[in-house]
């Protein structure tokens, strides 16, 4: 169960969500909402043609690309947007007080930096190829990749250096609400990764042939 990132040792209210909801469920449900959505913007158009249509428009491919991804962080943002408020209220239904709400924001502003790193590299394998195949291959692969190597990692001491060749060491649920040192340079990273891939995706769609 240590691979999934529960931790039966946790007491604390904001421990045991940290543990089970943001060591599981919230880092693979949105993965694959992004993987899904970013394949959708860019290389399902330009497979089935309708990316056509968009350039023949008076905008120009920058234009586009950056549209649709700010189309994939809005939908991101709005989703960890809602599971946090929903988060706070029924904690403070159920358990009145019992929440470290700081602690539970900054987890949220973790996940949420997260995604937006995992959804560039779908972003940049949707602007980097002509097909969703290929797309999905890099887009789903990589991202799908780093969470296995994390689950492995965790499984032991004997995998723990696997560690460092996945993004999501990158975001450490208990770290973050026990404000552990290193914690701003894990979100600056996911910060710089996020941008890179996003400008890097919309700079290769802007000069790369399409068949269309």
């Amino acid at each position: 169960m240590l691979s999934l990132g529960f931790d039966f040792q946790v007491t604390s209210l904001i421990g045991f969500m940290s543990s089970y909801l943001y060591g599981f469920i919230m880092p693979v449900f949105i993965m694959i909402y992004s993987i899904i959505v970013a394949n959708r913007l860019i290389a399902k158009h330009v497979d089935r043609g309708s990316m056509a249509y968009l350039l023949s428009t008076p905008n120009t491919r920058i234009k586009i690309a950056f549209t649709q991804a700010i189309y994939l962080i809005l939908g991101i943002t709005l989703m960890i947007t809602y599971a946090t408020v929903l988060g706070i209220i029924c904690c403070e239904t159920m358990f009145p007080g019992k929440l470290d709400i700081p602690a539970f924001l900054s987890l949220n502003f973790g996940v949420l930096l997260l995604h937006f790193a995992l959804s560039g590299i779908s972003f940049f394998a949707s602007c980097l190829f002509n097909d969703t195949k290929n797309s999905l291959a890099i887009g789903a692969g990589v991202p799908i990749a780093f969470y296995i190597i994390q689950m492995i990692a965790k499984a032991g001491d004997k995998f723990e250096n696997l560690k460092y060749a996945s993004i999501f060491t990158l975001f450490q649920p208990m770290d973050i609400i026990e404000n552990a040192k290193g914690t701003g340079i894990c979100f600056l990273s996911l910060g710089i990764i996020t941008i890179s891939l996003y400008a890097a995706g919309i700079f290769i769609f802007h000069k790369r042939d399409l068949p269309l």
